[in-house]
């Protein structure tokens, strides 16, 4: 019994940390957005970029509960922002307590930043 305890324990402790996460981002700015990359980085890295993303509107990104492969240490999410004629806009929050994601983020970018 005390086997089959630890092992459900273990297998719930597990499902915490595969599960899927998503990063969504908001342009709340009076630009259109050329593009955007966004970068979750561990032991490698998972990279997805978008195009012509209008004012108002919002991308959702799912990663998959695998991605990136983590090096159970450190996990780094950034985004990177090109808007034509204006300086490049890049991002990013850094935890070294764990190699998962261990939030959903939003990031908005707003007519100040």
């Amino acid at each position: 019994m005390k086997l089959l305890s630890t092992l459900l324990f273990g297998l719930l402790l597990s499902s915490c940390y595969s599960q899927k996460r998503t990063i969504t981002f908001i342009n709340q700015s009076e630009f259109i957005i050329d593009s955007i990359g966004i970068g979750v980085s561990s032991a490698d890295s998972y990279l997805i970029k978008y195009v012509n993303i209008n004012t108002s509107d919002s991308v959702i990104t799912i990663i998959p509960h695998n991605e990136p492969r983590s090096n159970n240490h450190d996990i780094t999410v950034d985004i990177t922002i090109y808007i034509k004629d204006h300086s490049l806009i890049y991002s990013y929050n850094y935890n070294d307590l764990s190699g998962y994601l261990a939030n959903d983020y939003t990031i908005v970018l707003n007519k100040k930043r």
